[in-house]
């Protein structure tokens, strides 16, 4: 066995006999230019550019040994390298673009408005959750005040958009809404979601932009206009 990404040189295995004058030893097969002998040791044949992982060469590598003597093949070895897999990849989400749902402003709260998946090449389980801090936009709706010059004056008012939205199974990637919309004060929502992995010391993370764009929806009552006398 041997870690991937491990470094040129490292040893793989220990020949119990030594190549001698009229014995030696060769590597063929389909991955034996992973490995090359010195004296009694099989070692890895790695590089800066041609780096071991599992995720591209697979979980096993296979070789022959063929022991020589003579020039005549007296025996042949199939050697089988386990690669013991490292946590070295980040979650990936599978539409990697910044995403954009349109929502209607009358959709109930509790309704899964969109579902996200990420994928890990080492295998690793994934949780994902609503960046709370980070993102947040301004609201449709504003003041207007006067100065002593008679200038008006807009105060938008900034709310964190994440408060719309949760997930509360965080292995489903489920978004849910969790508050009203309201498309005459904000029509425009942004988030930012994460997927981290669960299980490893590191615990890698990736984020995606979730774009939610309000739409309106028949929420106005009619009413009658004041009285004009002709």
């Amino acid at each position: 066995m041997i870690k991937e990404n491990s470094h040129y040189g490292e040893v793989v295995a220990e020949l119990m006999v030594d190549s001698t004058e009229n014995v030696w030893w060769s590597l063929d097969g389909k991955d034996a230019d992973w490995f090359f002998l010195e004296d009694s040791s099989i070692r890895l044949n790695t590089s800066v550019e041609r780096v071991l992982d599992r995720e591209v060469q697979g979980p096993i590598l296979v070789a022959s040994l063929r022991c020589h003597e003579d020039d005549m093949i007296q025996s042949t070895y199939r050697i089988m390298v386990e690669i013991l897999n490292a946590n070295d990849n980040l979650p990936v989400f599978q539409d990697r673009a910044d995403l954009t749902v349109h929502l209607n402003e009358l959709t109930p709260v509790g309704t899964v408005v969109f579902s996200v998946q990420a994928t890990d090449a080492d295998n690793d389980k994934i949780i994902y959750f609503i960046d709370q801090t980070s993102v947040s936009s301004r609201s449709n709706t504003h003041t207007q005040t006067h100065t002593e010059s008679f200038t008006p004056v807009c105060v938008c008012v900034w709310k964190p958009d994440a408060e719309y939205f949760k997930i509360e199974l965080p292995n489903s990637g489920e978004v849910i809404l969790s508050k009203p919309l309201d498309y005459e004060s904000k029509d425009l929502l942004t988030v930012t979601i994460l997927a981290s992995e669960m299980n490893t010391a590191e615990h890698f993370n990736t984020s995606t932009s979730l774009t939610i764009r309000v739409l309106d929806g028949d929420d106005q009552y009619p009413q009658f206009l004041p009285c004009v006398l002709l």
